[in-house]
């Protein structure tokens, strides 16, 4: 109820047209009260992960499912960052689909000076790069798992920071490869200044992101993404 006064403030307060709300619980917070708000507004809600696989980290998913079913029609508009996520609350949450849209996240232009390696193709050091919150859902531990079977000389770059970090460097150091994967923390401007990658590596577990979405990393050969399909993709 806390949570309701205080919207009512602020809503009291600004008089808005649109409420735009983008974390998973904020949106089941706002639906479950959104009879109790005005009805001139419009709420909108975005969803960055695909909700049936983020359910099942909440402390009680059943209800948790339950309760979006519930409720989250009562949103105008859910802007989904993949058509995956879309597909997930039309068929597994009952929304109907004229109340959702996909709206990808955007890409802009990196301004990249490219240091071009010295040596042979087969003799110079492959450098590989990854840009990603150190957390579960970014699934950084499988390209970890994934690179350590490589047999060619390689540094691999991991940068940013977040809860998994301790978990990261510890298998890190389990299979033996501190001397190739680094974790260097958060950059507020990572990729300018890099020698020519030869891969920039993303995975993704519940996002869903199609591929062709993905443009190439100036400076970078090739764009490498592993995509995690959920269960219910066919």
């Amino acid at each position: 109820m806390l949570f309701l006064c205080r919207h009512k403030k602020a809503v009291k307060n600004f008089d808005p047209d649109i409420v735009f709300s983008t974390a998973n619980h904020l949106n089941l917070y706002l639906a479950i009260f959104r009879n109790r708000l005005p009805k001139k507004i419009k709420f909108i809600a975005r969803e960055a992960s695909i909700v049936s696989i983020n359910s099942r980290q909440a402390k009680m998913p059943v209800l948790y499912n339950r309760l979006i079913r519930k409720y989250y029609h009562r949103f105008d508009l859910i802007i989904c960052q993949s058509a995956y996520m879309q597909h997930d609350l039309v068929k597994n949450y009952r929304i109907p689909e004229h109340k959702t849209t996909v709206l990808h996240n955007a890409t802009p232009e990196v301004p990249v000076k490219i240091i071009q390696a010295a040596g042979k193709p087969a003799a110079r050091v492959h450098t590989f790069i990854t840009v990603a919150r150190l957390s579960t859902e970014k699934g950084i531990e499988r390209l970890v798992h994934a690179v350590g079977l490589l047999t060619i000389p390689f540094k691999y770059f991991i940068i940013g920071e977040g809860d998994q970090r301790n978990q990261l460097q510890q298998l890190i150091d389990e299979l033996q490869l501190q001397d190739k994967i680094i974790l260097t923390g958060e950059k507020p401007n990572p990729l300018p200044g890099w020698m020519m990658p030869t891969c920039c590596w993303w995975v993704l577990i519940m996002k869903a992101f199609p591929m062709w979405y993905w443009k190439p990393v100036p400076g970078a050969y090739r764009l490498l993404l592993l995509m995690y399909r959920a269960a219910w993709l066919k």
